[in-house]
């Protein structure tokens, strides 16, 4: 694959004349020409980034190019002027404005990808006895396969409370427990609220789940 890349310059972006000094080549008392340029990387000659600026000056006369020890400090100043005076246009950026637009498209992508991806773990070891064993009701299901997302209403010492589900693995459950309780079952909607919950989580076996379901203390499960 051949990769074309290289530098270029624009066209003159401003032209203006000085007089009142001797061309060095010819000797003569005339005019000078000052021009302004911006010059640019490209790659398959699309302007990547700017390099900068530059200017030249010529002599009407001659039409020699004058090297910059040879321009009078009036010159220098005009040439100081324009330099302020010119803007790098935008399309000069054209390149890596494109490759940094690309690599934010690829990271929300990304980001939008792995934030709708749903972790399910499958249980393993079931008990045939087990109530969970028989997934006819919605809370036996949902506790056979559990989901991100998932709350599950328990009975507390003093009350009842909530846990959500965070990252399914396999044998283990990642836990965010509720700070809260209610003293009455019904009551626990007015809990399930995000700020309500703890910012850190706990690790939960999954058959340690189970050992909660099969004594009582789950009492149901919510999938939203």
């Amino acid at each position: 694959m051949i990769i074309i890349y290289g530098t270029s310059k624009a066209h003159a972006i401003k032209t203006q004349s000085v007089s009142g000094s001797t061309c060095p080549h010819c000797n003569e008392n005339t005019s000078f020409f000052l021009s302004t340029f911006l010059r640019y990387a490209h790659v398959y000659f699309i302007p990547l980034f700017s390099m900068g600026k530059y200017s030249v000056v010529v002599c009407e006369n001659c039409g020699a190019e004058l090297k910059n020890r040879q321009r009078s400090h009036n010159m220098q100043l005009e040439i100081s002027n324009m330099k302020a005076a010119t803007r790098i246009p935008f399309y000069h950026f054209a390149g890596i404005s494109l490759i940094l637009f690309l690599l934010a498209g690829l990271f929300i992508s990304g980001t939008f990808s792995h934030s709708n991806t749903v972790y399910t773990a499958y249980p393993v070891n079931i008990p045939s006895t087990s109530t969970t064993a028989n997934t006819s009701t919605p809370t036996a299901n949902y506790l056979a396969y559990p989901r991100t997302g998932d709350v599950y209403e328990y009975k507390t010492e003093s009350g009842y409370s909530l846990f959500k589900l965070g990252t399914v693995g396999y044998d283990s459950l990642e836990v965010y427990f509720n700070q809260y309780e209610s003293d009455r079952i019904s009551g626990l909607y007015q809990i399930d609220k995000p700020d309500k919950y703890e910012a850190h989580t706990y690790q939960m076996a999954y058959s340690d789940m189970l050992d909660l379901y099969e004594a009582g203390k789950i009492l149901d499960v919510k999938r939203p």
